[in-house]
């Protein structure tokens, strides 16, 4: 018994197979076991071939064969003496109808039947068993679609995931940090807050130029920044609210049009405590386990400021309370021409005074100025001051004039318009998510089109696990194991702000 086995493309195939015959020369063609002669017009095959779970059938009807014509036979035998026995090769064709015939490896039992002349005219029915296997695969066109498929798609997803994602994951993040702004009155540009308010504007403003520009990193570092500023907002948000409100009573005390570059130094120092701070807050990377620390710096800074105030008060009230008392008729001209031009000085010193930008030499200056104007005090006679030499009549105490009343207030504990109204970017985002978790964790299984289909004898017998393999090994070869690996892991979405 001979066992042939053909792989057959697509719903009709013809195999064509070697079957040994034995020649006696110039006489009949004999079978291999030299039973009887052969009759190619008779030649059929019977049986049926089957799946191994039995649930496909190929019928006998499906399956034909035919001898070579009886001149190929006969040029075969033609090279062999009479009395001689010899074994050559002769081809039988066989025909498999696969019209309507499912994917799959069917396998069984054939007969070949033929039949031989007896001598009385009439003729003997013989049958030879042949194992028989036919594998049958769909045909390549819809495989590779769905290869195509997998590529066009892992493609468009790289393409998306290394390209959009990052913009559209920053777009969402300064979305979000737009909404929490829109969201707080006190952020609004004249609230409270305004300073928080216009360093989260610039820093959305620098992270999509940054964008524009391509520079993702730096604008990934513009958003976080401005995030930040938000952050430290809302976490302290009473404080910072007390602190401000002490920030204003400071700049009502303070003149606005003052000519005096003192108080204009305060002035300005304290109408930019609030940005230096959350800047000075933010240069630390918030490292602060209580960010309140950092609201403390901001009132420590305003009493600061208070105390400067303060201090060019009382020293300007000693000045004007000494060159009072210097005009009066019982002073000496000595005492009057030496003590008037020296007040002139000192105040002219204790305006031009920097006790911001000169703050590690301020209090020395300081000291210095009040000396002098001590010494001028000491030479007006003691009956002119009240019993204190250097106060007038009505000038009131040290530590008892307007400086420490205002010391006392602080003694208490793309375009940025449109962020957050294009819904777009969270929408791609979204979607993104959704087809990364399909493709990247369901369909990493894959295996190559060579592999899956021209070495799968049976390509088709199992539809969803043939055709998903091919998807996936088409969706793998763009991004690779480990970048969808990477991909699912390293999403950073970002949180919406509560």
């Amino acid at each position: 018994m001979s066992t042939w086995r053909v792989v057959v493309g697509g719903r009709r195939g013809l195999w064509i197979g070697a079957c040994v015959l034995a020649l006696l020369g110039g006489g009949p063609l004999w079978a291999a076991d030299g039973a009887a002669p052969l009759t190619p017009s008779a030649l059929t095959i019977g049986g049926v071939l089957a799946t191994q779970d039995g649930t496909q059938v190929l019928p006998a009807a499906a399956i034909g064969a035919s001898l070579p014509s009886t001149a190929t036979l006969a040029s075969l035998a033609a090279g062999i003496p009479a009395t001689a026995t010899a074994t050559v090769v002769a081809t039988m064709t066989v025909t498999v109808d696969l019209q309507g015939a499912a994917s799959g490896s069917f396998s069984g039992q054939a007969f070949v039947l033929y039949r031989t002349p007896t001598t009385d005219g009439g003729s003997l029915l013989h049958e030879a068993p042949l194992g028989l296997t036919v594998s049958v695969k769909q045909p390549g066109l819809l495989p590779l679609l769905v290869l195509c498929a997998g590529l066009l798609i892992g493609g468009a997803l790289t393409f998306y995931r290394t390209r959009v994602l990052p913009r559209d994951q920053l777009l969402a993040q300064l979305g979000d940090v737009r909404s929490r702004l829109e969201a707080d009155p006190e952020l609004a540009p004249a609230g409270a807050g305004a300073a928080f308010r216009a360093l989260a504007d610039a820093a959305l403003e620098d992270a999509l130029t940054r964008l524009r520009q391509g520079a993702t990193g730096d604008a990934e570092q513009a958003a976080a920044r401005a995030s930040s500023v938000v952050d430290l907002w809302q976490r302290q948000r009473d404080n910072w609210l007390t602190a401000l409100a002490q920030q204003q009573e400071l700049l009502k005390a303070l003149p606005a049009q003052s000519q005096t570059l003192f108080l204009q130094a305060v002035r300005q120092s304290a109408a930019d405590a609030a940005r230096a701070q959350v800047l000075a807050a933010l240069d630390d990377n918030l490292q602060q386990k209580d960010w309140r620390a950092y609201v403390l710096a901001l009132q420590a800074r305003l009493q600061a400021l208070a105390g400067y105030k303060a201090d060019f008060d009382r020293l300007d009230g000693r000045i004007n309370a000494a060159s009072a008392a210097l005009n009066l008729p019982n002073v000496t001209e000595s005492v009057r021409s030496a003590g008037v031009p020296e007040l002139a000085n000192v105040l002219e010193a204790l305006r031009r005074l920097n006790p911001v930008a000169d703050a590690a030499s301020y209090a020395t200056q300081h000291q210095a100025l009040v000396a002098r104007v001590a010494a001028v005090e000491a030479t007006i006679p003691p009956g002119v001051a009240d019993g204190r030499r250097g106060l007038a009549q009505g000038s009131a105490p040290d530590g008892a004039d307007a400086g420490d009343a205002l010391l006392a207030i602080f003694s208490a504990p793309l375009r940025a318009a449109d962020l957050g109204k294009n819904r777009w970017p969270r929408l791609r985002l979204a979607i993104f998510l959704i087809l990364s978790f399909v493709f990247g964790w369901v369909l990493l299984a894959g295996a190559g089109y060579n592999e899956l289909y021209l070495q799968q004898a049976t390509f088709g017998a199992n539809p969803l696990g043939d055709y998903l393999g091919l998807f996936a090994w088409g969706f793998g070869a763009e991004a690779s194991r480990d970048a969808i690996t990477t991909l699912v892991r390293g999403w950073g979405l970002p949180a919406r702000g509560e």
